[in-house]
């Protein structure tokens, strides 16, 4: 535990960085994860209402999602179930969506990945 608080304390000295900040987030999971282990529930939460922050202000969605999952995990430990929906439905709510950007990415490439082999065959 001290060694996470300790790094985490380190972080705060580094210039703001977008990778500073991921670590920071990934510090505060790593946290969680030994604050389950020791049933310290609420500094759990504290820290990942912080990675919630955090990830906001990078718009990371993939770690917003797990901050949902953590926190979904978290709410039906404590038997709140209101908040272990919603924080479940929050996850559920970006999966979806990361899916479906990644079909219209998948459908994109589809349509001009072989138009532009085209174009190309046609210059060479």
């Amino acid at each position: 535990m001290a060694c996470f608080e300790q790094s985490l304390a380190a972080l705060k000295h580094l210039p703001k960085s977008h990778a500073a900040q991921e670590q920071a987030i990934d510090l505060r999971f790593d946290l969680r994860n030994a604050l389950m282990t020791l049933g310290e529930f609420r500094q759990m939460l504290d820290y990942l209402r912080e990675a919630e922050a955090l990830a906001k202000a990078l718009d990371d969605q993939p770690r917003l999602g797990r901050v949902s999952a953590y926190m979904c995990r978290y709410f039906r430990e404590m038997g709140d179930y209101d908040g272990a929906v919603a924080s479940g439905q929050r996850e559920q709510s970006r999966a979806e969506l990361s899916t479906a950007i990644a079909m219209y990415r998948a459908m994109a490439m589809t349509f001009w990945l072989p138009q532009a082999e085209v174009a190309l065959a046609q210059v060479v």
